[in-house]
Protein backbone atom coordinates (compact mmCIF):
# COMPACT_ATOMS: atom_id res chain seq x y z
CA UNK A 1 0.00 0.00 0.00
CA UNK A 2 2.02 3.16 -1.31
CA UNK A 3 0.66 5.37 1.37
CA UNK A 4 1.85 3.63 4.37
CA UNK A 5 4.93 2.25 2.90
CA UNK A 6 6.05 5.76 1.16
CA UNK A 7 5.28 7.51 4.35
CA UNK A 8 5.40 5.32 7.77
CA UNK A 9 3.98 7.91 9.91
CA UNK A 10 0.65 7.76 8.17
CA UNK A 11 0.36 4.16 9.65
CA UNK A 12 1.23 5.40 12.87
CA UNK A 13 -0.95 8.07 12.94
CA UNK A 14 -3.86 6.15 11.79
CA UNK A 15 -3.88 4.43 14.95
CA UNK A 16 -4.57 7.66 17.22
CA UNK A 17 -7.36 8.63 14.37
CA UNK A 18 -9.45 5.52 14.45
CA UNK A 19 -9.33 5.49 18.54
CA UNK A 20 -10.67 9.04 18.02
CA UNK A 21 -13.21 7.91 15.67
CA UNK A 22 -14.23 4.85 18.06
CA UNK A 23 -14.70 7.69 21.00
CA UNK A 24 -16.69 10.15 18.40
CA UNK A 25 -19.26 7.23 18.08
CA UNK A 26 -19.51 5.68 21.34
CA UNK A 27 -20.52 9.21 22.33
CA UNK A 28 -22.57 10.01 19.31
CA UNK A 29 -24.22 6.65 19.35
CA UNK A 30 -24.16 4.97 22.63
CA UNK A 31 -22.41 2.52 21.86
CA UNK A 32 -21.29 0.18 24.74
CA UNK A 33 -17.32 -0.44 25.96
CA UNK A 34 -17.86 -4.25 25.17
CA UNK A 35 -18.10 -3.31 21.70
CA UNK A 36 -15.11 -0.78 21.15
CA UNK A 37 -12.62 -3.27 19.99
CA UNK A 38 -14.73 -4.45 16.81
CA UNK A 39 -15.51 -0.86 16.35
CA UNK A 40 -11.93 -0.31 15.75
CA UNK A 41 -11.26 -3.02 13.96
CA UNK A 42 -13.97 -2.51 11.55
CA UNK A 43 -13.08 1.29 10.75
CA UNK A 44 -9.46 0.59 10.86
CA UNK A 45 -10.33 -1.63 7.91
CA UNK A 46 -12.95 0.72 6.44
CA UNK A 47 -10.55 3.32 6.19
CA UNK A 48 -7.72 1.71 4.68
CA UNK A 49 -9.82 -0.42 2.58
CA UNK A 50 -10.96 3.54 0.92
CA UNK A 51 -7.41 4.44 0.72
CA UNK A 52 -6.11 1.13 -1.28
CA UNK A 53 -9.59 2.13 -3.62
CA UNK A 54 -8.63 5.35 -3.70
CA UNK A 55 -4.98 5.10 -4.93
CA UNK A 56 -5.92 1.83 -7.05
CA UNK A 57 -3.80 -0.59 -4.86
CA UNK A 58 -4.41 -3.85 -3.62
CA UNK A 59 -7.23 -4.54 -1.30
CA UNK A 60 -4.82 -7.95 -0.10
CA UNK A 61 -2.43 -5.78 1.42
CA UNK A 62 -4.84 -2.83 2.69
CA UNK A 63 -7.24 -5.53 4.58
CA UNK A 64 -4.59 -6.76 7.23
CA UNK A 65 -2.91 -3.23 7.26
CA UNK A 66 -6.16 -2.33 8.41
CA UNK A 67 -6.79 -4.58 10.93
CA UNK A 68 -3.79 -4.37 12.74
CA UNK A 69 -4.34 -0.39 12.84
CA UNK A 70 -7.75 -1.06 14.27
CA UNK A 71 -6.25 -3.49 16.72
CA UNK A 72 -3.78 -1.23 17.79
CA UNK A 73 -6.20 1.66 18.40
CA UNK A 74 -8.41 -1.06 20.41
CA UNK A 75 -4.94 -1.77 22.64
CA UNK A 76 -4.77 1.64 22.84
CA UNK A 77 -8.04 2.32 24.19
CA UNK A 78 -7.69 -0.43 26.73
CA UNK A 79 -4.68 0.80 28.02
CA UNK A 80 -6.12 4.60 28.38
CA UNK A 81 -9.47 3.79 29.56
CA UNK A 82 -10.40 5.13 32.89
CA UNK A 83 -9.92 2.36 35.44
CA UNK A 84 -8.12 0.18 33.35
CA UNK A 85 -5.18 0.65 35.89
CA UNK A 86 -2.24 1.30 33.41
CA UNK A 87 -2.53 5.05 34.19
CA UNK A 88 -2.81 5.85 37.60
CA UNK A 89 -3.27 9.00 39.61
CA UNK A 90 -0.44 10.08 42.32
CA UNK A 91 -1.55 12.00 45.67
CA UNK A 92 0.04 14.40 46.76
Amino acid sequence: MELVTENPLVGVASVPAILALVNLLKGTFGIPGKWNALVAVLIGVVVYGYVAIAQDTSLVEAIPAGLLAGLAAAGLFDTTAPGSGVIETIDL
